[in-house]
């Protein structure tokens, strides 16, 4: 039986769906009256949505990550997974706009999420060679979030936060507690993940511009 939790599938496929519409979008944006408010509320919660809930949903397959051997076979699924459709849609782009500049920067999302995915994974294996048992995860943690500062370009750096808290809530099984909160507390956190993602997607989005 497989233990996907079905809600969390969804949320992560509207999130997918939100970020290639916030991009592709961005083709036909400006000849749209009234649609670039719309993009913009998108584009403003679409991306730490989905670094969340990747890095939510990628924890399993990254604590199996405990030798050279394990980290090569996690970096071809993850390079069959996310490069080759990074280089698909990068390609589809470029031939529609006929623009480089398209095919460098119309997928920087997963090429961001690569990166994350590889970079958590090394973290992960790196960590496991320590002594130190208690305080592995916090150096874990550290180190990726370094890595990941030193590996991204511009503002992309800022989403490991994101990825890492995905990864946490996964680890400490944070929302499965938040799920036995009454009607009116899970209210008030959606309405205060909601700012923070705003904020957050909405701040990192304008350096880009």
């Amino acid at each position: 039986m497989s233990d996907r939790i079905s809600w969390i599938d969804d949320a992560k496929m509207f999130a997918m769906f939100c970020v290639v519409f916030g991009h592709v979008s961005g083709l036909f944006s400006n000849k749209l009256v009234g649609f670039y408010p719309i993009n913009t509320a998108i584009v403003s919660f679409n991306m730490p949505l989905f670094v969340f809930l990747s890095g939510y949903t990628a924890s399993r397959s990254i604590n199996k990550v405990e030798s050279f051997g394990s980290l090569w076979n996690y970096f071809k699924k993850v390079g069959l997974r996310i490069l080759v459709p990074a280089l698909t849609f990068s390609s589809l782009a470029w031939l529609y706009t006929m623009d480089f500049e398209y095919f460098k920067g119309s997928t920087w999302f997963l090429n961001m999420l690569f990166r994350a995915l590889l970079l958590f994974a090394c973290s992960h294996l790196i960590v496991g060679f320590l002594p130190m048992k208690h305080s592995r995860n916090l150096v874990k943690y550290m180190l990726f979030m370094l890595l990941m500062y030193y590996a991204s370009k511009k503002y992309t750096s800022e989403f490991s936060s994101y990825f890492l808290l995905g990864y946490i809530a996964k680890e400490h099984g944070l929302v499965e507690r938040l799920a036995l909160l009454p009607c009116w507390g899970k209210q008030i956190l959606v309405v205060v993940l909601l700012c923070i993602g705003v904020v957050g997607g909405g701040s990192a989005m304008a350096r880009q511009i």
